[in-house]
C-alpha cells in the first residue's frame, strides 16, 4: 500500500514479527503482522493484530515468544509457543 512504513521488526526461531502504519487518505492503518520464518508475503501471515492508533509499544520475549503491547487504549500480552487447547485422550 502506498505511504507504508514499517516502525519495528523482531524475529525469532519460529516467527518474524513486523509493526507496521500506512496511510491512505485520512485513514491510518496500524498492524502487527506475525509470519512463520519461512513466509514472506502478507498473505501468508500467521497472525494479524490490528491496533486503534500508531501510538504503540511492542516489546518480545524471544524465549518464551510472548508478544507484550502496549498502547493509548490498553496493555496486552500474547503467547505464541503455547496451546490454547490440549484435549488428552483416555488410554482406556
Amino acid at each position: 500500500m502506498a505511504d507504508s512504513h514499517v516502525s519495528q521488526v523482531f524475529l525469532n526461531e519460529r516467527f518474524v514479527f513486523i509493526q507496521s502504519t500506512s496511510t491512505e487518505g485520512k485513514v491510518s492503518y496500524n498492524y502487527t503482522w506475525i509470519l512463520n520464518r519461512g513466509d514472506r508475503t502478507y498473505t501468508r501471515a500467521f497472525k494479524v493484530l490490528k491496533h486503534n492508533t500508531s501510538k504503540i509499544f511492542i516489546d518480545l520475549n524471544e524465549e518464551l515468544t510472548f508478544l507484550l503491547i502496549i498502547n493509548t487504549q490498553s496493555m496486552t500480552n500474547y503467547a505464541f509457543d503455547q496451546a490454547t487447547l490440549v484435549i488428552k485422550l483416555d488410554e482406556n
